[in-house]
């Protein structure tokens, strides 16, 4: 599978699943965050890879969430008027989403 946030290597039974984003310090987008789910499981259903490690391109492993504004100006974190307990709790039931793209 092409990728287009991480770099995806095996080598001797040694996958290497590098973020790719040093421009932003590696900060998680909801497409790297779906690649690297992807990259799990494509490891997972090889039988010749042993380890995993995960890395990060550049000067650091990983900023966090990118709160970068999207498209229409909204920050994916921002709550938008509601509360922050139903802000996290909607976050975390449509989290797992993702990774079902």
């Amino acid at each position: 599978m092409g990728y287009q946030d991480i770099r995806y290597e095996l080598e001797d039974g040694i996958v290497t699943i590098t973020m790719n984003r040093p421009d932003v310090v590696n900060a998680l987008s909801e497409n790297l965050e779906a690649e690297i789910h992807d990259a799990f499981d494509q490891a997972d259903a090889d039988p010749e890879a042993r380890v995993i490690i995960l890395t990060g391109e550049g000067a650091a492993f990983c900023a966090g969430y990118d709160q970068s504004p999207k498209k229409d100006g909204k920050k994916k974190g921002d709550p938008t008027g509601r509360s922050i307990a139903d802000f996290i709790e909607g976050w975390q039931r449509n989290d797992s989403k993702i990774s079902d793209k």
